[in-house]
């Protein structure tokens, strides 16, 4: 036998209210983060903007492939006859001169110096942006810049700079 109550003669014709559910987001919600989810997104968009300007004047100083030597002949030239030997602890130099037309930079970072990477990297970091600001000024040569310590890496690398510039 069937039960009064679930045949649909007994259904009431009334029809429930919809309620919202409670989890979907309503524009009447909460009023102030719309407006903070759109300045946020802006000030992103702004600062990806400021990032992506490039300067194509030809003033303009950086540090492309060709101002780095890259293979191990080219470290191996400059180390086995060097024209120029400087040195400003924690930092030595040693240069040979190339038929390029400008200055080119390898760094030696060893571990047993710098053990931590992340020494090591900002070593590297703090030496390529010195190098790149001094490169202009710089004669045409191959320079190979061997790291000894971490202390005064800039300072020692500017007195480099500079003394490579007197034996032009």
């Amino acid at each position: 036998m069937e039960s009064s109550n679930t045949h649909e003669k007994n259904l009431s014709a009334k029809r429930h209210q919809a309620q919202a559910h409670t989890w979907i987001s309503r524009p009447d919600g909460h009023q102030g983060r719309a407006a903070r989810a759109e300045r946020a997104a802006r000030e992103r968009q702004e600062a990806v903007n400021r990032l992506t300007v490039r300067d194509h004047s030809p003033t303009r100083t950086d540090f492309p492939r060709t101002a780095r030597l890259r293979r191990s002949a080219d470290y191996q030239a400059v180390l086995a006859r060097p024209q120029v030997r400087l040195r400003s602890p924690p930092l030595r130099l040693a240069a040979k001169g190339n038929q390029l037309g400008t200055a080119r930079l390898g760094l030696v970072v060893p571990k047993r110096a710098l053990p931590r990477a992340a020494d090591r990297n900002r070593a590297k970091r703090v030496l390529r942006e010195s190098f790149r600001l001094a490169r202009a000024g710089l004669p045409p040569c191959d320079i190979v810049v061997r790291v000894d310590g971490a202390k005064g890496l800039d300072g020692a690398a500017r007195q480099l700079w500079a003394g490579l510039n007197e034996h032009r």
